[in-house]
Order: C-alpha cells, then sequence, then structure tokens
C-alpha cells in the first residue's frame, strides 16, 4: 500500500526527486506557497516541492542545450497538480516546458510499473516569462508518475493538492466537541446509529447511539426509581443515548424507507444542522444504508417510558420524606409519555393531582407539548382527561418564544406527541374515572401479528411476533411473544 505520511502527504515510498539539482527540499504547506489554488481547494491542504535560488530548477537540462530531459516524483492521494516555472527567450516550440503525469500500476514486489502514455499532459511555450501548468481529476486511489521537463525553462515549484482527509464521529463527538460546529459536513461512525423512527412525512429519521450518552442520569444513594419501581412502567433499564436526526430537504421528492427502522446504518453523512437538538441535513444523492440485521424493535417496546415528571427534574423529595428519581430525557429522543393530564388553565400537561388512589406520592411536573409534527388529526384535548402517547422530546433553547413555555411545566423541554395518542381516563374536580379501570375487559375489535420485519398477518409468525390488540374504544395494547 502506498505510504502516506501524515494528513496532507502525496508522496509514494521513500522516494527522492529525480534528476534536480541540490539544494531542492520538501516543504510542507497548507497554502500550497506561491501557488494559487481554486477556492474548493484551500480546505484541502496542500503542499510543495520547492527549489533553492541556484539557476537550474526542476527539469532543467542546460542554460543553453535543446535537449529534452526531464524529473520525476511518484504520488498517491494526490487530486490535482501545479508546477511554477520560468521560459527562457530562447524556449522553442518543438522544445516547450512540459507538465505530465502517468498512471503506475504497483507490482508484488512492491516496485511500481509506469503506464507508456500520459493520463494528462500541460505545456508551456511562453518566452521570456513565468508560467503555471495545471492537471486537475486526478484519482487520490492511484499511484502517478509526475514528470516536469523542458529545454532553456526550469520550474521553481511543483504543488500537490490532496482531497480532504474523510474522518468519522461518534454521535457523541458530534453533540460534545466544541471544534464540531454547524454549517459543515460530517461523517458519522459506521455502526454508531440505530434507525428507530421516521416522521410521518418520511422526511425525518430518529436515530440512536447505543447508551453513550455523555451525562447520563443517575440514581443516588437512598432514592426510588419512581417510574420503574413505584409505577412498574419501565421493566429494562433505561436507554441513555444520543439522538440525531437525520432530514432530507423539503424540497427533495425522497423520503426515507420505513424499512430503515430498527437496523443499524452505514454511510451517514451531510451538514450538522444544530447540535443542541442534534440534526443533521442528509445528502439525498447518498443515503443512510441499513444493517440487513435488525438490532432494535420496530415497535418500541424498549423505548424509555416517562412521566411528566421526568420533565422537571431528576430528583423530587415529596412530603413524606422520600426523594424519588426520574431519568432526564435526551434530546431529540423518541419516547413514550404516559399518564399526562392535559390542563387548559395551564395549557400544558401535568402530573395528575393527588387524588385517592392516583399520585398517592405527590410528585409534580409538567411539559409543554407542540403538534407541529404529529403523524395524522391532532386529536381534541379535554381538561382534565389523562393521555398517553408516542413523542419526540427536544430540549428547549433560548431563542424559543416564552408563548411556548409554561410557568407550571417549567422551560426545560418541549414534547412534540407524534402518535399512538390513547385517552387512559380523566381526572376533574376531584373525580376520577378511567384510571384504574385499563384492566377491565374491553371489546376487541382486531388482533393481527407483525413479524421482525415489519410484516403483518392474521396469524402469528415463527419466533419473535409482536401481537397488537385493538378496541372498540380506539385503545390498542401491544405484547411481544415467541412461538
Amino acid at each position: 500500500m502506498p505510504n502516506i505520511m501524515g494528513a496532507y502527504s502525496y508522496v509514494y515510498g521513500d522516494q527522492t526527486w529525480t534528476g534536480i539539482s541540490s539544494g531542492n527540499y520538501l516543504i510542507q504547506s497548507t497554502d500550497g506557497g506561491a501557488l494559487t489554488w481554486d477556492s474548493n481547494d484551500v480546505f484541502a491542504g496542500s503542499g510543495y516541492y520547492h527549489t533553492s535560488t541556484d539557476s537550474y530548477g526542476f527539469g532543467q537540462s542546460s542554460s543553453t542545450g535543446t535537449t529534452l530531459t526531464g524529473s520525476f516524483f511518484y504520488v498517491t492521494n494526490c487530486k490535482a497538480v501545479k508546477a511554477y516555472g520560468y521560459n527562457s527567450s530562447g524556449v522553442k516550440s518543438s522544445y516547450p516546458s512540459i507538465l505530465y503525469v502517468r498512471e503506475c500500476t504497483e507490482n508484488e514486489d512492491g516496485s511500481l510499473t509506469v503506464a507508456d502514455s500520459d493520463a494528462a499532459r500541460q505545456t508551456s511555450t511562453t518566452t521570456s516569462s513565468d508560467f503555471v501548468l495545471s492537471i486537475d481529476g486526478l484519482d487520490p486511489a492511484k499511484i502517478y508518475q509526475v514528470v516536469t521537463c523542458g529545454s532553456r525553462s526550469f520550474f521553481y515549484e511543483i504543488g500537490f493538492c490532496t482531497p480532504a482527509p474523510v474522518v468519522y464521529y461518534t454521535l457523541e463527538e458530534v453533540a460534545t466537541d466544541e471544534d464540531i460546529v454547524t454549517g459543515r459536513n460530517y461523517r458519522i461512525t459506521a455502526d454508531d446509529l440505530t434507525a428507530v423512527y421516521v416522521s410521518g412525512d418520511g422526511k425525518t429519521l430518529y436515530c440512536k447511539d447505543d447508551n453513550a450518552y455523555d451525562n447520563p442520569s443517575e440514581i443516588a444513594a437512598g432514592e426510588i426509581d419512581y417510574v420503574t419501581n413505584v409505577a412498574g412502567l419501565m421493566g429494562a433499564p433505561y436507554d441513555q443515548s444520543n439522538w440525531v436526526a437525520l432530514e432530507l430537504p423539503a424540497t427533495s421528492a425522497m423520503t426515507f424507507d420505513r424499512d430503515l427502522v430498527g437496523h443499524k446504518l452505514t454511510g451517514v453523512r451531510g451538514k450538522l444542522l444544530s447540535k443542541g437538538n442534534p440534526a443533521i441535513s442528509i445528502d439525498e444523492t447518498a443515503m443512510p444504508v441499513a444493517d440487513a440485521t435488525a438490532a432494535y424493535d420496530r415497535y418500541f417496546d424498549n423505548l424509555n417510558v416517562y412521566l411528566a415528571a421526568n420533565f422537571l427534574s431528576e430528583e423530587q423529595t415529596v412530603a413524606s420524606g422520600e426523594t424519588y428519581f426520574f431519568v432526564a430525557p435526551k434530546p431529540v429522543e423518541v419516547a413514550t409519555v404516559t399518564w399526562a393530564m392535559w390542563s387548559e388553565a395551564d395549557n400544558c400537561f401535568l402530573v395528575p393531582p393527588k387524588t385517592g388512589k392516583i399520585n398517592q406520592a405527590g410528585i409534580e411536573g409538567g411539559f409543554v407539548a407542540d403538534f407541529s409534527k404529529f403523524d395524522g388529526t391532532v386529536p381534541t384535548l379535554l381538561d382534565g382527561s389523562v393521555y398517553s402517547f408516542r413523542a419526540i422530546i427536544f430540549k428547549n433553547i433560548p431563542s424559543q418564544s416564552a408563548a411556548r413555555r409554561s410557568a407550571v411545566a417549567g422551560d426545560s423541554y418541549v414534547v412534540y406527541p407524534v402518535d399512538s395518542f390513547t385517552r387512559l381516563g380523566s381526572v376533574k374536580d376531584g373525580v376520577v374515572t378511567g384510571l384504574y379501570n385499563t384492566n377491565v375487559a374491553k371489546q376487541v375489535s382486531s388482533v393481527f401479528y407483525v413479524n421482525t420485519l415489519g410484516v403483518t398477518s392474521d396469524k402469528p409468525f415463527d419466533g419473535v411476533n409482536i401481537v397488537v390488540t385493538r378496541y372498540t374504544d380506539g385503545t390498542q395494547s401491544t405484547v411481544k411473544v415467541l412461538k
């Protein structure tokens, strides 16, 4: 393999320029020295071979002779070459100054075989003047012999331009590294992302890494995990991952394939739109590719479950003296929100008040909801009714207007309900209805089965099935079974 020395090296192997006078030396530079590069090449970095100020330069045979001689070098990871030189008054059109490149083949013993014909060639026959010869469009993956030659002329500098180095970042680095800024393009490390949810319009794909959040919520000694140990709503440890929204341009005719959901992704790259609520604009010419094996349950049995209290703080000490622990939702996380009571007076969702068997611990909390991302007809909210739904969770940012905040709910989050909206019951004027009758037999309207590939059937599949039961009151339940 080519011996690439450093991020911006183009030298193949351990070699010196052939056929030049002493005093020439290699300099690495970020601006190409005296060479002027196109604006789209500046970021890539460049370097040059530079001669001393003696009278003979690259490819010079003699000041009076007419024999065409050449100097050459081998390069790789190179996309462009420029040669800067001078033609004397005696340059003849039959012996111009020449810059040419020839493709090389690497042999098993490490030697190179040079092609008989040029891959590209540029010449100059100007007299008594400087000149610049340029060759663009080289393949960085190939090895080239670069040759300069001429008669009664010489070359001051030979410059090489590399493509931008391909660097991959983890989602954690994108979220936390101060050197990674919005407006620039980045690539996400292969296998770092799993697709979880596609928006209703198909333009946004929500993805997560594998529990790599930089500052996870941690329960302290003596605290009680309310959602898991009191409410019994989490049967598995909380997932504390970094999340990102991959977005297609609104003008694009393309949409994300819903079959991506549940799979790890490769080839994720695009422009970083936001860090606080991570979002990347995807180049529609390079869509993410799904791994063949599903890695995450496509029907969201593994989503975190949050109460309104989770959006207030990570701990609450109630009147009885117990301190309850609540995991903080993560930016752009897809989660299930439940036991959320709509309050018209406060214009937000709250934890139901302590009433009879409801909320005996007396926990508090609330959040502002925004239905602009809802998939389908936005439901009518009834004052005092308690709901469960799937949502996208955003961290609030200072630029958001005060009208979208609530003194009761706080201003740390905005919750975007997206689907699976279910009314659980009602708490109004101290009267509780429905909330503790959810286990009473309801009339079933339909049952269907979903396998790990998302295929549905009225009969169970062999292996893992998600059994979806729909009831006549509009609610539904899901359970994972193994046949």
